[in-house]
């Protein structure tokens, strides 16, 4: 085995592809100066997004995947109103709710008749279920890269989870 294999463990997170200057000074907020760094930035929680609504179970504020068909969309005609996406998952009605977003962008994003896997917190709007701002939509043909367990890592300004994982992945990359 060669003594240098190990090299890139110990090499600046400034030299990673997506990782500049700007963002190398956020990860040391983080304490993460190395690539080895981040393995020692553990996450602080996990988010369960394998399973299905269990409606006997479901709680305000609880993560769900769940496939829904867009049914309709309801342009709101006071600028102050939620944008909101009516889906149905058999009987039931979901909103997916949107504040200060323009239509046009949610109205190709979310085509009507068209069934997509949705993920977020769940909230009522209306006595509905809904979800605010979801954090994952996907067509059904990428149903199995978001039914996983994500892991939440400590964060500070300039550096999001999509950061973080930029640096696990080309570290896994390497061992």
């Amino acid at each position: 085995m060669n003594d240098n294999s190990f090299d890139f463990l110990y090499q600046n997170v400034e030299k990673l592809k997506g990782i500049g200057p700007k963002k190398a000074s956020y990860f040391k907020n983080l304490n993460i100066n190395t690539v080895i760094d981040i393995f020692y930035n553990l996450p602080t929680r996990s988010i369960d997004r394998t399973q299905d609504i269990d409606f006997k179970n479901l709680e305000k504020g609880q993560t769900i995947t769940t496939l829904v068909k867009v049914k309709k969309h309801h342009f709101p005609f006071n600028p102050k109103l939620p944008y909101v996406i009516e889906c149905e998952k058999g009987s039931l009605i979901i909103n997916i709710i949107y504040f200060s977003i323009r239509g046009n962008f949610l109205r190709k994003k979310y085509p009507e008749n068209k069934e997509l896997i949705i993920s977020g917190k769940v909230s009522f709007y209306k006595s509905n279920l809904s979800l605010a701002h979801p954090d994952y939509i996907e067509e059904i043909e990428n149903e199995d890269k978001l039914r996983t367990f994500e892991n939440i890592y400590p964060l500070t300004r300039g550096i999001s989870l999509k950061d973080i994982r930029i640096v696990l992945n080309d570290a896994k990359k390497i061992i």
